[in-house]
């Protein structure tokens, strides 16, 4: 649900204004969520980077008989990489991303099915054996993003006072 947001001042005129024009713009809030967004996103990619650490779960290391099937992947050259957990040929990787939805909300995805097994470990089917995947975080809401998207709102909204602000003048 939407948050409400009220604003009554009472007294200045000038301040007033400024606020009345700012309150019509909290309505479309798709410029922080953007940001938001894109941020996370970056946040993402630099757990790849750091196999787990951004978000405070570091990967297991992958099995032996994993490294053996991505050694003979790379020889035939299916595969970027091989001891680098949840690298094979960086679809997944390369398959997050976000969308807008109206003027309120955005959502963080990954279009490869995959990715779920992987996020939240399980046993799966792999050419016709079951083998276990360890759980890896691939994406988690944190204290961390949490604040990168209350710290981005804060800024947006600092931005509108200071438009308003000016316009003013």
């Amino acid at each position: 649900m939407p948050a409400n947001i009220k604003i009554t001042v009472r007294g200045a005129k000038q301040t007033s204004g400024v606020l009345r024009k700012i309150s019509t713009e909290f309505k479309n809030t798709a410029v922080p969520l953007d940001r938001s967004s894109k941020k996370y996103l970056n946040a993402i990619s630099a757990n790849y980077r750091d196999e787990g650490r951004t978000f405070g779960e570091a990967w297991a290391p992958l099995s032996a008989a994993t490294i053996a099937i991505k050694t003979a992947l790379k020889k035939q050259g299916k595969a970027i990489a091989i001891k680098k957990p949840l690298v094979r040929t960086g679809l997944m990787r390369r398959s997050f991303g976000f969308e807008l939805a109206g003027l309120n909300f955005s959502r963080i995805f990954n279009t490869q099915t995959y990715a779920q097994i992987h996020q939240e470990g399980g046993a799966a089917d792999f050419n016709g054996r079951k083998v276990t995947i360890p759980k890896r975080v691939l994406a988690a809401v944190d204290t961390a993003r949490i604040n990168m998207v209350g710290v981005t709102f804060e800024n947006w909204i600092q931005e509108l006072i200071t438009k308003h602000k000016a316009g003013k003048r």
